[in-house]
């Protein structure tokens, strides 16, 4: 087994050796384990028992959202609190009610984050889209959000982000199918005209 692991850290990670002389111990005392997602439902029991962070939405952590999205819910929670005068018998239902579509949208995003940087990043096609939605973020700044910047670098709601992020991707695919028509069509007619010339 020893030396399966220092041919696979050869193999994979040569640089490794020279960082963490002990790596083949160090990975024998820290094997992997499952990545857990978990979707609650209630997240209370009347005014007595509330779920926050992981316990209620725990992710796995391919957007780096966890602890924040747990930081969230606290807030989220002292604002209806005073929305509410303190009363935590109203409050713990109303948030529970409100928080869950957002913490379990945060879930989502982290997956699909996921299956985004497994299967699509080499992707020529993917890295077109992701350029050009730059260039429409640059362009129009307040209109056009990437996806993974309005995850990180907002206060916008997580199922809210899901619902622009859909509207954004079906916007860019008319836009790049239409481009493509007219690239190709284009394309035929000079094709054409070249041919024709001769």
């Amino acid at each position: 087994e020893t030396e399966e692991i220092r041919e696979y850290f050869q193999e994979n990670f040569p640089d490794v050796r020279s960082v963490i002389p002990d790596y083949v111990d160090q990975f024998k005392r820290n094997p992997s384990c499952r990545l857990v997602s978990v979707a609650v439902n209630p997240w209370h029991f009347r005014s007595k028992i509330l779920l926050l962070g992981d316990a209620a939405h725990a992710m796995v952590p391919f957007y780096g959202q966890g602890m924040n999205c747990g930081f969230e819910d606290v807030l989220e929670l002292d604002e209806i609190l005073k929305s509410c005068d303190g009363s935590l018998q109203h409050a713990v239902p109303k948030f529970a009610q409100l928080r869950r579509e957002k913490g379990n949208a945060c879930r989502q995003l982290s997956y699909s984050n996921y299956i985004e940087m497994r299967s699509h990043t080499m992707s020529s096609v993917f890295l077109l889209r992701k350029r050009f939605e730059g260039l429409l973020n640059w362009a129009l700044p307040n209109k056009w959000i990437p996806l993974y910047k309005m995850v990180t670098f907002t206060r916008i709601p997580y199922n809210e982000v899901i619902r622009r992020s859909e509207s954004q991707d079906r916007i860019l695919s008319v836009v790049l199918f239409s481009a493509s028509l007219v690239l190709a069509t284009a394309s035929a007619t000079l094709c054409r005209r070249f041919v024709s010339e001769r």
